[in-house]
């Protein structure tokens, strides 16, 4: 992500992009002019303090960013720079990235008011990034978007030995209404034509031990997922 990138300049670059996106893909062009919209009343002063706005920025376009400078290349070249990629990254690009701004997204306009409002909390960040760096140190591959967490129900894609992404949802165990959630993220795995993925209910401190040997547990259990899965499954799962 690219940290720079200063409150100023997202408007500009976004109308920038636009532009390019007109010549390769009139959908993500469609998609980058709701964006633009969506942030257009807002003054750079107002938009910088909006931290969860700005790094969603900052993601998005950096995507944006990859997405058309791949698509630029000619096929050999294309696949070259494609193996360049982590297998999650891969998948990403190749696969959710495109169906996001292709297909229609039952929750944009609820997360962007949301999100715009300053109700998001990534109680869950802190917890990801942990995780993400033992998945890594263990030979794994692990991306975090914004856009999986808000509109694919997936806070994490984790690849393991075999190089198969698995999108994973994690949620605490003692949540309300945790049924109602499975379903729904049933549903929205459906949407986006997502075959392989877990929920993971876990208790951020459990009677044997710390957060920190619940996190290693789970990422133990979703790497364990991650090879041993089949390419077409929604799982339920729980660590305690």
């Amino acid at each position: 992500m690219n940290q720079k990138l200063l409150a100023q300049d997202i408007k500009p670059l976004l109308d920038s992009l636009i532009v390019e996106a007109e010549t390769v893909d009139k959908a993500l062009a469609s998609r980058l002019r709701q964006i633009k919209t969506w942030i257009k009343n807002t003054k750079p002063g107002s938009l910088s303090k909006k931290r969860e706005v700005i790094f969603f920025l900052r993601e998005l376009i950096e995507d944006v960013e990859i997405w058309l400078a791949l698509k630029e290349l000619d096929p050999t070249n294309r696949q070259l720079a494609l193996k360049e990629l982590t297998p999650t990254e891969r998948y990403w690009f190749t696969e959710l990235f495109p169906q996001w701004f292709q297909k229609f997204d039952p929750k944009l306009s609820i997360w962007k008011k949301e999100l715009m409002a300053g109700k998001f909390e990534s109680k869950d960040r802190r917890v990801l990034n942990i995780l993400s760096d033992i998945v890594k140190k263990r030979g794994g591959s692990v991306s975090i978007r914004y856009i999986c967490d808000f509109s694919m129900a997936t806070d994490l894609i984790v690849s393991g030995t075999f190089e198969k992404p698995l999108c994973v949802q994690l949620t605490i165990t003692n949540e309300y209404l945790l049924d109602d959630k499975k379903s729904k993220w049933k549903d929205t795995l459906k949407h986006w034509n997502i075959e392989r993925a877990i929920f993971i209910s876990y208790h951020p401190v459990s009677k044997t031990g710390s957060e920190l040997d619940v996190i290693h547990r789970l990422a133990n259990q979703i790497l364990n997922n991650a090879n041993t899965l089949p390419n077409t499954c929604y799982i339920e799962d729980t660590v305690e």
